[in-house]
């Protein structure tokens, strides 16, 4: 009985200090928000700054959603990134037709280490503004927290912390790994339950 409490102890103590460790993915962009302001026909080159701040090598999948998806090209769709490795993705707006106009390029970032899976990302908003009779003003009511997470979960948490840097976090394996834990001290309950009836029985016998 010892030997057995000792082995799923062991266990339980592993998987706490996985858990600390901790296999999140983390996305960092900047330019989480931009307003460009041309006339019809121009050309004008932006970039989104992609950082890889996690300690394993991750890919990086590009794409334009919204009003300009025929106006933004991007120059590269997917590349990948070193730990610690920042990269300016460089992009070109063609501003064909006077008005406002509003995208969102989203930037995912998918693990390339085999023992932490899954993928997580960031929209940066575009606001463009083409010169022109009857364009409004903007509305820059914009919300920077509007997270892509690739793997269809719900459990993406979003940090901001300037206008121009956004850090997203994906905790799908803490997750998982506390529902280990709790799973492995029930199993640890139930085998110490079992073992305390067969104890009294065993004892229940000595006496007859």
């Amino acid at each position: 009985m010892k030997r057995s409490i000792s082995i799923i102890f062991s266990v339980v103590l592993l998987i706490v200090v996985l858990a600390g460790v901790g296999s999140a993915i983390t996305a960092t962009i900047g330019n989480a928000k931009m307003i460009v302001s041309a006339d019809p026909g121009d050309d004008i080159r932006k970039y989104i700054l992609v950082k890889n701040v996690n300690d394993y090598p991750v890919e990086i999948n590009m794409e334009v959603v919204g009003d300009l998806v025929d106006w933004i090209e991007l120059d590269e769709v997917t590349f990948d990134l070193n730990s610690g490795a920042e990269k300016k993705a460089y992009f070109t707006i063609t501003a064909k037709e006077s008005g406002n106009y509003q995208s969102r390029i989203q930037v995912g970032f998918k693990s390339l280490n085999e023992e932490i899976k899954g993928s997580v990302g960031f929209a940066s908003v575009v606001i463009l503004k083409v010169s022109g009779d009857g364009v409004d003003n903007l509305d820059e009511d914009i919300d920077l927290n509007d997270s892509v997470n690739l793997d269809g979960d719900d459990d993406t948490i979003v940090s901001n912390d300037s206008n121009d840097s956004v850090d997203v976090k994906n905790n799908y394996s803490g997750l998982l790994i506390g529902m280990m834990v709790s799973l492995t001290l029930i199993l640890l309950l139930v085998l110490l339950l079992v073992m305390s009836k067969k104890s009294k029985l065993k004892r229940g016998h000595k006496k007859v």
